[in-house]
């Protein structure tokens, strides 16, 4: 029998409820492990240095998009959410001959989630056909594993750098700014 546990941050690693089935010398040693990479469980995203993100268009010509009219509620909305990212160190003001839309969209909690429409740069860029490893493949190498997790980045997208012409090929445009 499978038992998820979603965890969090906020909660402390001590009030964690791990499975029933776990002997307890497991369960002390996964508590450990989760004490000494406390770090590694944050709301804030992470960086790595191992990889450089490219985006390939070729010779295209770049893409500008002007922004949507939006009203005080949205403005006042966007300007939090580009002065959020600022402090995270995400977006700096760019110069770029290429834009991208913003969108908002509510989520079911009420809150808004700040997305870029990058779906005409999509269209032209050349996609990486390295082949996605299979779902059944991974399942079929855990055999019989006590515990299985899985972690979700926080705002993994922010995680891996862009080079220079993939940042300016990622700009996007806003009623306050590029």
């Amino acid at each position: 029998m499978f038992k998820w546990v979603d965890w969090d941050r906020e909660t402390g690693i001590e009030e964690l409820l791990l499975p029933d089935h776990l002997p307890s010398q497991d369960k002390d040693k996964l508590l450990t492990v989760l004490k000494d990479y406390e770090m590694v469980f944050s709301n804030e995203p992470g960086k790595t240095n191992l990889a450089v993100h490219m985006i390939d268009t070729g010779s295209h010509r770049p893409i500008l998009s002007r922004p949507y009219a939006v009203n005080a509620k949205v403005m006042e909305e966007i300007k939090w959410e580009l002065a959020e990212m600022r402090e995270l160190g995400v977006i700096q003001p760019s110069t770029s001959p290429w834009s991208s839309l913003v969108v908002l969209i509510r989520k079911q909690d009420g809150t808004i989630r700040f997305c870029v429409d990058y779906r005409k740069l999509n269209a032209i860029t050349t996609p990486d056909a390295y082949p996605m490893p299979r779902t059944d493949s991974f399942l079929d190498r855990l055999g019989p594993a006590y515990i299985i997790s899985t972690l979700n980045l926080s705002q993994g997208f922010w995680q891996m750098a862009l080079d220079l012409d993939a940042m300016a090929k990622s700009a996007f445009t806003t009623p306050v700014g590029l």
